[in-house]
């Protein structure tokens, strides 16, 4: 009798049971996941809150594309994975290599995360956006879905990331402007690093050391690449870093984590 794992990923995991070439068994199972509304405890707001921004920096920075409806409804936290997910309905393929060609036209938009401009010309169907507005758009929206949890969740600003994360973004928003994108504000977090620590402590604490390896990609540009390509095998993760940023003592907590890992994986087999 053969167990075949035959898809297994963060989202989905699907086991076969062959004998003699029959099925004779199958098990499917999905994680559970929460929308953003629904996290009623501060840490746990707090990881979402940094998987969720770099989630959607990838989005725009590696995957070229935008979103456009983003709210708290539709941002997936699971909590056992570590991972987020959004509802990927609205989503555009951002070909144009010129970030001023006006030739996109979303359809998609929800009212009180949208902003005012883009409702209008969304609606009016007659001038197509930029990829630098929708850039700027898809901050709006994260902004006004961080804007409306803190809302229904003062205490949350009690939290060490948070209020750092909430810092970075004030002081962000006055140097640009109003001119703002979720990927420069991903890279101004990424150098408070006594923030991610705080975070990668939070959840060694409430997960363990194998959960927390689940964001070290997030974090390349602090960490030394020959370190993420030891553990990841990722060549092309090679020459991202800026030696000069790099901060050792994270460099440390991705050894000791990579070591429990190998640990665990030890024992297991």
């Amino acid at each position: 009798m053969n167990v075949i794992d035959s898809f297994s990923n963060l989202h989905y995991i699907e086991y076969l049971v062959v004998e003699d070439d029959h099925l004779i068994d199958y098990c499917g199972m999905r994680p559970i996941y929460r929308d953003m509304t629904s996290i009623d405890d501060s840490e746990d707001f707090a990881l979402c809150l940094f998987l969720s921004l770099t989630y959607l920096a990838d989005l725009h920075e590696k995957k070229r594309l935008f979103h456009g409806d983003i709210k708290p409804a539709n941002i997936f936290f699971h909590r056992i994975g570590c991972s987020v997910e959004t509802d990927s309905g609205s989503l555009i393929p951002l070909y144009d290599l010129d970030p001023a060609h006006s030739i996109y036209r979303p359809t998609v938009h929800t009212k009180g995360f949208a902003s005012d401009e883009f409702v209008n010309r969304v609606r009016s169907k007659i001038m197509p956006f930029n990829i630098s507005e929708l850039m700027r758009e898809d901050y709006h929206q994260f902004a006004k879905t961080l804007e409306s949890v803190l809302k229904k969740n003062s205490q949350f600003k009690e939290n060490f990331f948070v209020r750092g994360f909430l810092d970075e973004k004030r002081m962000l928003e006055v140097e640009r402007a109003g001119n703002v994108t979720i990927v420069e504000l991903k890279n101004r977090v990424m150098r408070r690093t006594e923030l991610l620590k705080d975070l990668i402590a939070y959840m060694r604490r409430s997960y363990c050391p194998y959960y927390s390896l689940r964001i070290w990609k997030s974090l390349k540009a602090v960490v030394h690449p020959l370190l993420l390509n030891c553990y990841y095998n990722n060549t092309e993760m090679k020459g991202e870093c800026d030696v000069a940023s790099i901060d050792y003592d994270l460099n440390l907590l991705l050894l000791q984590d990579t070591w429990f890992n190998v640990v665990q994986s030890d024992h297991v087999d």
